[in-house]
């Protein structure tokens, strides 16, 4: 369902370029469906090409991890600094 609602969304925005361009091969309108369909069969084979290709808890682990790891790194960053700190301390003594 959620790709028939972007192939909405890109017949949409083709109409708004035909409609707010106004290119010279389309003065008279005559490629106005034509476009319009192609945009909505783009979107559409768009949409079921990604969603075939991954696989939604696949996505969502590596989003996951990726957000761990980062939060990791941050504090890795964190303990690094109050170490060099405490070490620049303990020198100057």
């Amino acid at each position: 369902m959620g790709s028939v609602f972007i192939a909405f969304i890109t017949a949409f925005l083709s109409y708004l370029y035909l409609k707010y361009t106004a290119p010279a091969y389309n003065e008279s309108g005559g490629f106005s469906a034509p476009i319009i369909a192609f945009g909505f069969l783009v979107g559409l084979q768009m949409v079921t090409s990604l969603a075939s290709r991954s696989n939604y808890r696949q996505t969502l682990q590596s989003f996951q991890l990726r957000v761990e790891l980062r939060l990791y790194l941050l504090q890795w960053l964190r303990t690094h600094r109050l170490c060099m700190s405490i070490s620049l301390i303990y020198i100057k003594l």
